[in-house]
């Protein structure tokens, strides 16, 4: 598989979690990779890997949950201030929980990394002799 194929699949699966992951107050920065040819193929591999096992594994058990209730019953449900009294919304939550700590935990691989992967990008791009702030400055010029 090729790199564009493993973002082109990143991006798929992301857009699948989307309506879910924004329901949990996931915010979806922080499944974005950084896309740049400079990125190494393994590190794009290893968030390829981490996003497939946590689409399967993880993701696909808060949808489970959340397929029990037709969709409107979950705005009716919301709706409620003792709604945490309701199975299905206390068993949500906790799905949702779970989700939240591994997307926001540091354990994340290094491709959702915007800092990491800025600095590995500009150690490629020193190695080959672009001056990064210089392009930068340039850039913003134009």
């Amino acid at each position: 598989m090729t790199k564009d194929e493993m973002y082109k699949a990143i991006a798929d699966y992301s857009a699948k979690m989307k309506h879910l992951l924004e329901l949990a107050d996931i915010k979806m920065k922080y499944l974005m990779p950084v896309v740049h040819d400079a990125i190494p193929y393994n590190i794009v591999l290893d968030g390829f890997k981490w996003m497939k096992k946590f689409y399967n594994e993880h993701y696909k058990e808060a949808e489970k949950v959340y397929s029990l209730i037709p969709p409107e019953r979950w705005e009716n449900l919301k709706l409620f201030s003792d709604s945490d009294s309701f199975d299905e919304v206390v068993m949500l939550n906790k799905e949702f929980r779970k989700l939240r700590g591994i997307v926001y935990s540091t354990r994340r691989p290094d491709l959702y990394k915007r800092k990491k992967m800025d600095v590995i990008i500009r150690q490629k791009a020193t190695k080959i002799g672009i001056n990064t702030k210089k392009a930068k400055k340039e850039s913003s010029k134009a």
